[in-house]
Parts: structure tokens; C-alpha cells; sequence
């Protein structure tokens, strides 16, 4: 059982970014990374959708395996956990990676957050000086 999100077909996606902005309403995307069935092409590929709509702002989050969530039970299942138990809850943040697949692990996927992050941040500060407001 592999977990996906809902995608919007890019075209469409981009067309209502563009048409909520033209509204006056500022956009924010919430994309996440790093689940079970991912390897780091689907990953870069989520990345690269993210940055490349026109939206005001956008957060990229490493899935967490909340307990009581399909995600935790595939992962538990699976084996996919790297922490468990009480621990786990001391570890439950967007920034930590906490699922060991045998497409990635932890360390990949807070290096690939990071990364972006350091680019998104760059990227910000270049439009700051061209007077555009998209990231």
C-alpha cells in the first residue's frame, strides 16, 4: 500500500494560482516529501512542481508517521520507522526525517529539505530586487 498525495495536473494547477493571485488573494502551497514508495526522482519531482507554480509562498514538509495514521501503520508494518515509542513523539516535527525506506533515508531527505530551502531562500532574495512577488 503506497501512500500518495492528490495531485492537480500541473497545467491546472498553475492556471489557478495565477487566476487566485489576479483576484488580489495571496497563494501558499504545502507540499510532502519522503513517503513509503518515493524514491528521490518522485521526490525532486514534487520539488520541482512546487517551485515551479507561481505561488506567494510554499512549505515543504518531510511526512511524519503520526501514530494512529495509515502512514504509521505502513511504516511499523514495513519497518520503516527509525525511532518508535516514546522517543517517537520527542522526534514528531516536518523537519526530521523518521522513515528509512530502501530509496532513502532520514539524513537524504533533511539534506534534500535543506537544500531547497537554501534555494527557495535565494530565490526570494533575488525576486525582492526584480519587484516580483512569486517564489
Amino acid at each position: 500500500m503506497a501512500l500518495r498525495g492528490k495531485w492537480l495536473p500541473f497545467d491546472e494547477a498553475n492556471t489557478l494560482v495565477k487566476n487566485i493571485k489576479n483576484m488580489g488573494i495571496k497563494t501558499v502551497g504545502f507540499f510532502v516529501i519522503g513517503y513509503p514508495g518515493e524514491n528521490i526522482n518522485d521526490i525532486k519531482a514534487t520539488l520541482e512542481y512546487a517551485n515551479s507554480l507561481p505561488l506567494d509562498d510554499r512549505h515543504i514538509h518531510i511526512a511524519i508517521p503520526y501514530p494512529g495514521t495509515p502512514l504509521y501503520d505502513l511504516c511499523k508494518q514495513k519497518g520503516y520507522l527509525t525511532v518508535d515509542g516514546e522517543a517517537l513523539y520527542e522526534e514528531l516535527l516536518c523537519s526530521n526525517g523518521l522513515i528509512k525506506t530502501d530509496e532513502f533515508d532520514p539524513q537524504i531527505m533533511e539534506k534534500i529539505k535543506k537544500d531547497d530551502r537554501d534555494e527557495a531562500i535565494k530565490r526570494k532574495k533575488a525576486l525582492l530586487y526584480d519587484g516580483s512577488t512569486s517564489i
